[in-house]
């Protein structure tokens, strides 16, 4: 019992389980977890699989991620557990093969990746270069004090962005051996191209600088001293991140004539501001409408923000003139909760019928389900009858979301976790009742 609020169920919404919890997982009568993993400490109804990779757990919802993927500045707004994160993860996934041909070239199938179809702009996918920028290792860029103490600095800082440019076209493109073979090997043909990588590097250092098995490589990008006194490089910061953006979705020619891409545009996704100062949200949001104001040519920012922040994004100019689109992270419905609750411990103990989502189609999912996991705990955790009675309850508990900060997932999640923490700890058959009440004193608590 909770000492300071007298409550009989407070400890089991704590945010770290105790040891009851994950022996209940793993007992071998309901097994919701995978004892091998983690030591049997993989929680299925965590808020986020962090160690799982994004395609086991993600699954969609309607048309979201087509809409998210679309080509346009954007800021989407909504609570901590709305799947913001994940969906900006799912965004960044690659979803087609490398371009090969330029756009609008002779040949080109009509709708080929990479050329425009009647909607405008091609959706973002693999033939651009995406770079995520998670806030809470903006430290990696840009230093604590200028951002988040004194609000003078943000990753979106025209100054600041081309360093995560460049970190991710070096690792993604420079640095990565599947494409040493491929385009890669064509663009390192080209002098001005090299040249432009030598200036690219210097100027904005990758995270990860050093390539020590190539040699060759390195010694040529230590060259810009040297080259810096016969070509001319931009100066100021508006040009220099125009130049790099242009450098990294610029063609070559192969040697049969034709005109090769890696590359044809740079979409940045930011994440992670929920636990910015205001300060630094105001710089963020403003070095945003500085981006779009200026209208970069082939780059593309979404902005995923706290829904605490709505009223700072309408201020901006941009958005009052109608060239960011605003969006809302949709509402959660009863099944789309019914399916992340069915399907994390599925997930969990490699029980799932399908290796990532996009095998599965949306109806079939309860289908694939013969026997879902809260079979397991009949009769020795609560009778039959109480079953399908005890996730209902749990949903509509969540749905009924009267919280700023988070989403009904989180809640649902976190409620689930809490009854079979209370169930493993006290080792009491579990009835309505007793769901109800932990229910009840869920929100009460808050």
């Amino acid at each position: 019992m909770d000492a300071q609020t007298n409550d009989p169920y407070g400890k089991y919404f704590k945010k770290a389980p105790a040891d009851a919890y994950f022996r209940f997982l793993t007992d071998d009568r309901h097994l919701l977890t995978d004892p091998t993993r983690e030591n049997g400490r993989e929680d299925p109804f965590a808020l986020s699989l962090r160690k799982r990779r994004l395609s086991e757990y993600y699954f969609p919802r309607g048309d979201l991620e087509a809409r998210m993927r679309s080509w346009q500045d954007e800021v989407i707004t909504g609570r901590r557990g709305s799947g913001k994160t994940t969906i900006l993860g799912k965004v960044a996934d690659p979803v087609s093969e490398p371009e090969k041909k330029s756009p609008g070239q002779a040949g080109a199938p009509e709708n080929e990746p990479g050329r425009p179809g009647e909607g405008g702009e091609p959706p973002i996918d693999n033939n651009d270069l995406v770079v995520t920028i998670p806030l809470h290792r903006s430290y990696e860029m840009v230093a604590d004090e200028a951002f988040l103490s004194q609000g003078a600095l943000s990753p979106l800082s025209v100054s600041v962005l081309p360093r995560y440019i460049m970190s991710e076209f070096f690792a993604r493109f420079v640095f990565a051996p599947a494409e040493r073979a491929g385009l890669l090997a064509g663009y390192r043909k080209k002098l001005d191209w090299m040249e432009a990588l030598c200036w690219a590097y210097n100027t904005f250092p990758p995270l990860k600088p050093t390539f020590a098995e190539d040699f060759e490589l390195m010694a040529w990008l230590s060259q810009f001293d040297t080259l810096s006194r016969r070509v001319t490089w931009p100066r100021t910061d508006q040009e220099k991140l125009e130049r790099l953006i242009a450098f990294v979705t610029s063609p070559f020619e192969s040697i049969t004539g034709d005109e090769l891409r890696r590359y044809r545009r740079v979409a940045v996704l930011v994440d992670d501001s929920e636990d910015l100062p205001h300060q630094a949200v105001e710089r963020l949001l403003d070095d945003f409408a500085r981006l779009v104001d200026t209208g970069y040519d082939r780059l593309c920012v979404k902005l995923f923000v706290d829904r605490r922040d709505e009223a700072l994004v309408e201020r901006l100019e941009p958005v009052r003139l109608g060239q960011v689109a605003v969006t809302e992270m949709p509402e959660w419905d009863e099944q789309d909760l019914k399916k992340l609750l069915l399907t994390r411990p599925l997930i969990c103990t490699g029980q799932a019928p399908w290796k990532n989502w996009d095998e599965i189609a949306l109806s079939d999912i309860e289908n694939s389900i013969s026997h879902d996991w809260t079979w397991k705990l009949v009769p020795h955790v609560f009778q039959k009858e109480a079953r399908a009675p005890f996730l209902k309850k749990i949903i509509e508990t969540a749905l009924q979301v009267n919280d700023d900060v988070y989403d009904a997932p989180y809640h649902a999640l976190r409620l689930t976790r809490a009854i079979l923490w209370y169930a493993g700890a006290t080792h009491k058959e579990l009835n309505m009742r007793i769901v109800a009440d932990m229910c009840a004193r869920y929100w009460a608590g808050r």
